[in-house]
């Protein structure tokens, strides 16, 4: 049984070297994903999206993105899991004084049983409490969570299970793991910067487009009581409704109708992958 891959070899029982960046410092950046059916969904854009994100902190990665993709499978066919979640991380590498690389850059890729999130999270929604907040490198799934983690934390004791991250004009731009969406009628709303462009967002505005009109823009704070519906995204738990944010109801106070088209459209995104 392999459950992971670390620079050149497969382990059922994974360990890293405390002298890694990315442990010591947080250089690094991931990426985080489920299989459908033992097929890891749009690993294609992923590994792209991974490229971009080093790229963009000045990591090199060690290896091809076709042999990362080789990995992938690879640890999938012998993991033993009927469905996995598959982490891909790159660091800076092993340093020596704390600061400085002194080889290539580490490949870390981690699987796990899948495990569902509440079913109550899609049938009764989820609450979310705003903040402002301007993460750092929005755009690359860095591995600093620290902000979010926090967050959180404080967050699930007030009762709310998502925060939502604002800019200084209170305009909501995503979540801490997730990105945000909200619908006013025929419209579908999304913030288009300084956020975590998610792969499952792109693949449901491209899903979407025939059926809602798109505006590619932050929602308002002051909007929210013209919201019907609001939802979250991301690749792990795919599309939960949002009933209530900062303790106000969203529309009537439960999951909507269009927010579970949107579900249905995404699904069969999925649907329509597996059976290529």
């Amino acid at each position: 049984m392999k459950t992971a891959y670390i620079n050149g070899e497969y382990f059922k029982t994974p360990s890293i070297s405390p002298f890694d960046l990315g442990f010591l410092r947080g250089y690094g950046v991931f990426e985080h994903f489920r299989t459908y059916e033992k097929h890891p969904a749009f690993l294609s854009k992923r590994l792209h999206r991974l490229l971009k994100a080093a790229t963009a902190i000045e990591i090199k990665l060690s290896h091809t993105l076709q042999e990362i993709e080789d990995i992938v499978y690879h640890l999938i066919e012998h993991n033993d899991f009927i469905e996995s979640t598959i982490r891909i991380i790159v660091t800076k590498g092993i340093t020596e004084d704390g600061l400085t690389p002194i080889r290539e850059s580490s490949l870390i890729i981690l699987t796990k049983p899948y495990s569902p999130f509440p079913a109550n999270y899609y049938k009764n929604g989820i609450h979310a409490l705003t903040t402002v907040h301007n993460r750092l490198f929005p755009e690359v799934k860095i591995l600093n969570y620290l902000p979010a983690m926090t967050l959180l934390e404080g967050a699930r004791e007030k009762g709310a299970q998502e925060v939502l991250y604002c800019n200084a004009q209170g305009e909501i731009l995503e979540g801490t793991t997730c990105n945000f969406f909200a619908i006013k009628g025929d419209k579908l709303l999304t913030a288009k910067e300084g956020i975590l462009p998610g792969i499952t967002r792109d693949i449901l505005l491209e899903k979407c487009a025939n059926h809602f009109d798109i505006e590619l823009r932050p929602l308002n704070l002051d909007e929210l009581s013209e919201v019907d519906e609001a939802f979250t995204t991301s690749s792990i738990k795919e599309i939960v409704p949002l009933v209530a944010i900062d303790a106000r109801p969203i529309g009537t106070g439960q999951p909507g109708p269009k927010t579970q088209q949107c579900r249905e459209l995404f699904r069969n995104a999925f649907l329509e992958l597996t059976l290529d």
